[in-house]
């Protein structure tokens, strides 16, 4: 196994005691998430009527969905710590199995009363399963996270090399392309790659210089212009364009905002989509859907940050003494 690394406290990094953030790395989590809130509620709005589904939200659409996600991946893995360190998988269930556990519930319960007035309904009896088996809505990113988390850990607990999960990744990639499994599989199997890309990247290597930017987000308006983001095969090279224009441009702009924001991701994206629903009766529903999904979730967790209270994660003895 590879000689322990001194690594950041990120939320999907759940395994580190250094305090120490990398601001760039923030920033790209904070591009990512603003993605995720906009292009959520957006649909959203559209699939309630609130919305026109234009053209130009589809291309936009399509241009996020490249990379938004992934970029969370690929960060979580780039600061993957030594699962050798005592308490590693305690973190795992605390930092991340607890807030999967306590929204999914939450948010699946209330859709589950909400009816035919959810946009996806689900059955009362179906929720606390679905979070085994098949979380819906935003929650599938998280159950694959655990999940690359857990078993990345496993895996170098047992002496294997990063290189060893990547090339594991990608066997697991082409298994689902030619043979896609459950959904929670697939799922997996089509992101873990980045987890492992990420990991085997690291924090040694400089990030991409800002004329990356132009020329990677230059290069995916074409992909998506001519329809070719949804080939499988080719996805996870769209989606590396992508993570290293958002990399190159979290480096050239950190801003404090996106910082706060990217700091704050985790609580954001468990929480958004309900904090947005007020959206569908106010004015301006989508200005007003992207700043409750993005603000009520960050007060909630600088609240849940400053106070200890249990809302995003559950602090052991030693976290409420730090």
């Amino acid at each position: 196994m590879e000689p322990a690394r001194q690594l950041p406290e990120t939320f999907v990094s759940p395994a580190t005691e250094i305090p120490t953030r990398r601001p760039e790395l923030d920033a790209a989590k904070g591009i990512a998430i603003v993605l995720v809130v906009v292009f959520h509620v957006w649909s959203a709005l559209v699939a309630a009527g609130r919305a026109e589904p234009t053209a130009l939200r589809a291309w936009l659409d399509a241009f996020a969905y490249t990379f938004h996600t992934q970029v969370f991946f690929f960060v979580a893995g780039m600061v993957f710590p030594d699962p050798s360190r005592p308490g590693f998988f305690g973190k795992v269930g605390r930092r991340l199995v607890y807030p999967y556990v306590l929204w999914g519930t939450v948010q699946g319960f209330i859709v589950a009363f909400a009816g035919s007035a959810a946009n996806f309904p689900i059955a009362p009896r179906d929720v606390l399963p679905s979070l085994i088996f098949e979380p819906g809505h935003q929650f599938w990113f998280l159950y694959v996270l655990i999940a690359v988390t857990l078993l990345t850990g496993l895996a170098l607990r047992m002496g294997w090399e990063r290189r060893d999960v990547l090339i594991a990744s990608i066997v697991l990639f082409v298994l689902q392309m030619l043979a896609p499994g459950p959904p929670a599989i697939r799922w997996t199997g089509f992101h873990a790659v980045y987890f492992a890309a990420g990991l085997c990247v690291g924090l040694e290597r400089p990030l991409p210089p800002p004329w990356v930017v132009p020329a990677a987000y230059g290069a995916l308006a074409i992909v998506v212009t001519f329809g070719w983001q949804d080939s499988i095969v080719l996805r996870p090279l769209w989606a590396t364009i992508g993570i290293a224009g958002t990399l190159a441009l979290a480096q050239a702009w950190p801003n404090r905002a996106l910082c706060e924001l990217g700091r704050a991701s985790l609580a954001i994206y468990v929480a958004h989509v309900m904090a947005a629903v007020p959206s569908r009766v106010l004015p301006f529903p989508l200005a007003s859907g992207i700043a409750l999904g993005l603000g009520l979730p960050y007060v909630l967790w600088l609240i849940a940050e400053r106070t200890g209270l249990p809302l995003f994660r559950w602090r052991s003895a030693t976290d409420r003494q730090l």
